[in-house]
């Protein structure tokens, strides 16, 4: 056996051949078995450099993470420095505030009196308008009174237009009830005699529709005889066989 690196999923090689002397026809020939490849134990480059490349990635993660975890720690800030406060010796006083008056309360004041007045004088110009007097008579002569010559008025009936046309509009409106009712009338009596006259041709349809049955015609006399002609003898079909019977 060889004493060579073998990887541990490829199995041992073969033995180097022997030479063996055999006699065939008077003469000696060798036979030789061929030699068997044996592979040999080998490393990429890209491996190391793969295994190189994920330590480092480990590592960055490792590295991030621990970053992270120490942003979540909680660290106060540091209290910022102020300079001390000086206090006052004087004491001041608080601010009261003094009445004012704007220009736009006293116009709208005024704009109000205004109105106020105006509407007060319409009011009283209304009033004295609607005031009655009574004017001073001026007799040219002496005023004597005299018995009238005219004879009194009689007033006579008289109707009014509104009433006419009310009488009018009541006649016609009777006038028409009365042809309505007339024309209802014809028509229930029409309907009533279509109605009756369709009764009448369905009661004679109904009469030419019974049916009469014709009288049995007497023919000759049926005499039942035997049949000569001879029955039927059944045959076997000779299904498996290759010869049918054949009818």
């Amino acid at each position: 056996k060889t004493n060579r690196l073998v990887h541990k999923y490829i199995k041992d090689p073969k033995p180097e051949p022997e030479i063996i002397l055999t006699k065939a026809k008077g003469r000696v020939s060798m036979n030789q078995h061929p030699t068997v490849t044996v592979p040999t134990e080998f490393n990429l480059h890209t491996e190391k450099r793969g295994a190189a490349h994920k330590e480092d990635e480990i590592a960055r993660l490792q590295a991030q993470r621990e970053e992270e975890e120490k942003r979540l720690i909680p660290v106060a800030a540091p209290m910022p420095k102020f300079k001390p406060l000086k206090q006052r010796e004087e004491v001041i006083k608080v601010t009261e505030p003094e009445p004012f008056k704007l220009m736009g309360e006293e116009l709208s004041k005024k704009a109000k009196i205004a109105l106020q007045e105006k509407l007060a004088r319409e009011e009283e110009e209304k009033r004295q308008k609607a005031k009655f007097v009574a004017g001073e008579i001026k007799w040219d002569d002496d005023f004597f009174l005299f018995a009238s010559r005219k004879q009194l008025t009689k007033p006579e009936p008289f109707m009014l237009a509104t009433q006419i046309r009310e009488r009018e509009s009541n006649a016609v409106r009777s006038e028409y009830a009365k042809s309505r009712k007339e024309a209802d009338e014809r028509k229930k009596a029409q309907e009533a005699a279509l109605k009756e006259r369709q009764e009448a041709e369905d009661r004679a349809w109904r009469i030419q529709c019974v049916h009469k049955a014709h009288p049995v015609k007497k023919g000759k006399p049926l005499i039942i005889r035997p049949s000569t002609k001879p029955l039927t003898q059944p045959k076997a079909p000779l299904l498996k066989t290759s010869i049918r019977v054949k009818e």
